[in-house]
């Protein structure tokens, strides 16, 4: 029983290795609006679930939508150019959108730079939210998702 218990872990970690390896591999293209259409791919999304993209510190960040197990996320990535090469590249969880309540995690773009990610829901035109309230979020007028990436300090 314990040769068989060592076994069937042993396969697992064989398993979640050869998952992730598929997962982690990255594709790069031409141009920047071929990365996105890709990520938008991996995702299973559409461009219709883009909420937003904006640069921050030079580097391009795309804000989206989708649902997972019937509840609404959020998800941010990053769009890297190297060598006139793009990657769609998403470094972190998604985060639920949950009505009045913010929720962040701390994420890393391709090239390793750190970001704080808020994101929440309200049905008002203008929310403050952070420490001290000193951050006013984007809001998305059609779905009511409000979100905030900021550098790392």
């Amino acid at each position: 029983m314990k040769r068989l218990l060592v076994f069937i872990l042993f396969l697992g970690a064989i398993l979640s290795g050869c998952n992730k390896a598929e997962h982690n591999e990255r594709k790069w293209f031409d141009s920047q609006d071929e990365a996105i259409q890709n990520g938008l791919k991996v995702e299973g999304i559409s461009q219709d679930d883009i909420i937003s993209s904006y640069d921050l510190n030079g580097e391009l960040f795309i804000v989206f939508k989708k649902e997972i197990d019937g509840k609404l996320v959020v998800g941010v990535s990053n769009i890297a150019n190297k060598d006139d090469q793009y990657i769609w590249y998403r470094n972190g969880a998604y985060l639920h959108a949950q009505k009045d309540i913010t929720a962040y995690l701390s994420t890393k773009s391709f090239f390793g730079n750190e970001f704080v990610f808020y994101s929440g829901m309200t049905d008002q035109d203008s929310i403050r939210i952070g420490k001290f309230d000193s951050i006013t979020p984007f809001i998305d007028k059609k779905t009511g998702i409000y979100y905030f990436l900021s550098s790392k300090e």
